[in-house]
């Protein structure tokens, strides 16, 4: 008897359950479908006044608020779209600028590096042309003064300056000495200046 006195309360406390599953929950979930739908067929909008109901509620208001929510970021990742494809545009124009600059950059440095040479290149004419000033002055010494004399007076007055600015002040003056008296006038006053 002990294990059918068990079988009947098992059963008892499985009929609780089942009565109030079947006997409650079902019908009532049966009957607000069944009214839901009904109020369709009606016109009244059941889903949004649900959500208005729902919001007042505490704990489905969380719920029903994250809905919102996406409904924003949704409109949010819209504009966010918009930000990104105007900064993207923005990049892209300034990757543009900078390639322009490199561009710039790279011409003004080859721009360099031909005025260099060409300064290099002049450096080097003026140090040849001082060798070639200083190898003719020293000729200009080795010879007698006299002849020298008679050499420079046959070039112009420039010339004459520029190739005996490059003598000693010995040689200089025993050249000066041996020319005519006005043209070493000449001579001497171009130098002073």
């Amino acid at each position: 008897m002990k294990l059918g006195e068990l079988m009947a309360t098992k059963e008892k406390e499985y009929s609780k359950f089942q009565w109030f599953f079947l006997i409650i929950f079902i019908p009532t979930i049966f009957a607000v479908l069944l009214l839901g739908v009904i109020l369709s067929f009606l016109g009244f909008n059941v889903i949004d006044e649900a959500k208005e109901l729902g919001s007042n509620v505490p704990v489905l208001s969380s719920y029903l608020s994250d809905e919102e929510d996406d409904e924003e970021e949704k409109v949010d990742v819209d504009g966010l779209i918009t930000s990104l494809e105007n900064k993207q545009a923005e990049l892209e124009r300034l990757e543009r600028q900078l390639d322009q600059k490199d561009e710039e950059i790279a011409s003004l440095q080859d721009e360099i590096v031909e005025l260099e040479l060409a300064f290099a290149q002049e450096q080097q004419q003026t140090a040849d042309h001082h060798q070639e000033m200083a190898d003719l002055a020293s000729t200009y010494e080795s010879m007698s003064a006299k002849n020298a004399a008679r050499i420079l007076s046959e070039l112009s007055n420039e010339e004459v300056l520029f190739q005996i600015s490059e003598l000693n002040t010995e040689t200089r003056a025993k050249i000066l000495s041996n020319m005519g008296a006005e043209r070493a006038a000449e001579i001497m006053r171009l130098l002073a200046n």
